[in-house]
């Protein structure tokens, strides 16, 4: 599966992917034969190991597939960068536990967090899972999920050579889940990221991935110290594609409406004509600082050199990414005036989906400022996973 043919099939997918859009933001889930698609064409599976049959994308080829997707539809661009997180877990899945699990590569369709919600018990073979974990984005169409637990055993907790929490990352079928439909929000709703519950399931060894260690395999895909940010990098294309998704709509709006104080149409009025240049320049901007940085850590963890400053450049160039997605959309809502209210206007859904999107971790304040502690020299990383 090559880099670009990723790329290419999102787009393909695209007018698909809007012209469901509506049953996908009533039903709270992606139809099953829409999954199919996707899944066949490893857009969900973006960061799966090719050992595994995956394309095992470089972050920038993940990134413009993610940003096309959720140009269609914001929800099912999240479901696709959530994959494409849950695919990166399976980095540190043996080969052949991989194999056996996964039937074909479509059917690794992973939701997950990486919250230590859950807790497992160390038992003879593997760990007793019990947990619960909220937001589970795409788990009506997961084979798996992958929730983080605290380890223990008869004695309590278990703790690294460092004295924190031992973790592992547990791959539970979803057959053992309990799910709880709680996805009542304002935004990003066809994600369906409801609550998942689990107890008392036996995990084996080889399905408790050590996220903190060494890889299965030699790619800086996978490598311990930027992982996260690798999938972080999705996180910011699903927010610039619905910034340009709402870009679009105005578009389209500008060209069929006037308002009720003007018969002048809206791409004719010097204010909306210049609210579509900023908006554009903001997004092309944003996208390029996103994929520079994205490039220059590539680059450096692929020669394995020392890249904490570069991964700090990435973080920060995520959070803005976000937060100028989200400035984006608010100019574009403002300029279609009253007609941005009504739902039958893609242009609202946009605006409610940033704003839901923008609420990640991924932009949050603190990011900003453990970017700005490493351009400093206070410290000299981020951290790792």
């Amino acid at each position: 599966m090559g880099q670009q043919l990723a790329v290419d099939a999102a787009m393909e997918f695209a007018p698909s992917i809007a012209a469901a859009a509506d049953e996908i933001e009533q039903t709270q889930r992606i139809p099953g034969e829409l999954v199919k698609k996707l899944c066949d064409a490893g857009l969900f599976q973006l960061y799966l190991p090719k050992q595994l049959g995956g394309r095992e994308s470089d972050p920038m080829t993940a990134a413009a597939a993610v940003e096309a997707i959720s140009r269609a539809d914001g929800s099912v661009g999240w479901c696709a960068m959530l994959g494409a997180a849950g695919s990166m877990f399976t980095g540190w899945l043996p080969t052949e536990a991989g194999r056996a699990l996964f039937r074909t590569p479509g059917h690794a369709r992973i939701a997950g967090s990486a919250r230590a919600e859950g807790v497992a018990k160390v038992v003879e073979g593997g760990y007793l899972v019990t947990g619960h974990w909220d937001f589970a984005s795409g788990i009506s169409h997961a084979t798996f999920y992958a929730g983080s637990c605290q380890l223990v055993d008869d004695d309590g907790p278990l703790l690294t050579s460092a004295a924190t929490p031992a973790t592992r990352m547990m791959l539970v079928p979803v057959e053992s889940l309990r799910i709880e439909e709680t996805w009542n929000v304002i935004g990003l709703r066809g994600t369906g990221s409801h609550d998942v519950f689990v107890e008392d399931v036996f995990i084996p060894t080889d399905q408790a991935l050590l996220m903190a260690g060494p890889s299965q395999y030699e790619s800086p895909l996978y490598d311990p110290r930027v992982v996260k940010t690798w999938i972080w990098v999705a996180n910011a294309a699903n927010s610039l594609g619905i910034a340009q998704g709402a870009l679009d709509a105005l578009t389209d709006l500008a060209s069929k409406r006037a308002s009720t104080m003007s018969p002048v149409l809206l791409r004719d009025r010097s204010s909306v004509q210049e609210t579509v240049g900023k908006a554009t320049a903001i997004v092309r901007a944003a996208r390029t600082s996103l994929l520079d940085a994205t490039a220059t850590c590539w680059d450096g963890a692929q020669r394995d050199a020392d890249i904490a400053q570069d991964e700090a450049h990435l973080r920060l160039a995520i959070a803005h990414a976000i937060h100028e997605s989200v400035r984006a959309v608010d100019l574009c809502f403002a300029a279609a005036g009253s007609n941005a209210v009504y739902s039958k206007n893609r242009l609202e859904r946009c605006f409610r989906d940033i704003h839901v999107a923008a609420q990640h971790v991924a932009s949050a304040p603190a990011q900003l400022a453990a970017g700005g502690r490493v351009v400093l020299g206070v410290e000299h990383s981020m951290g790792g996973w």
